[in-house]
């Protein structure tokens, strides 16, 4: 079970790298402004830490044995990770300003489509890894 939900963050993790490297180069093509770059790169990093933080968190849940306890440990990781999302995005506004943001939000929102190709990324890609 654990190996499963390793290989289902890994081929997360490498979804977000694809999805954020292949957004770099069109906005490189498109030659748009500079710091959408940095928050795209920002977004990524971002999304990689999130999801990170959400695989420690329910490994940490399932190791408690009161369910008040599991869940106030849940629920308090859940506004932490929130919180930082949330100084990182004020962050980037206010020392990059509006491309920057926009491409951070454009990062962030990586680890969603990230979430809905891991099924293709982990059969295709991340099992052809791990057997080498």
């Amino acid at each position: 079970m654990i190996k499963k939900r390793n290989e289902t963050l890994h081929s997360i993790i490498l979804g977000i790298l694809m999805i954020v490297i292949f957004l770099i180069i069109i906005s490189l093509v498109l030659s748009l402004h500079i710091y959408v770059l940095v928050g795209l790169t920002i977004g990524g990093i971002l999304a990689i830490l999130q999801i990170i933080h959400i695989n420690y968190t329910i490994n940490k849940y399932i190791e408690f044995k009161s369910p008040i306890k599991a869940q106030r440990y849940t629920v308090f990781n859940y506004f932490i990770r929130y919180l930082v999302i949330g100084l990182g995005i004020i962050l980037v506004y206010y020392s990059w300003g509006m491309e920057a943001l926009l491409g951070t939000i454009v990062g962030l929102l990586s680890l969603k489509i990230a979430i809905y190709t891991s099924p293709i990324v982990n059969n295709h890609v991340v099992k052809k890894i791990l057997k080498r």
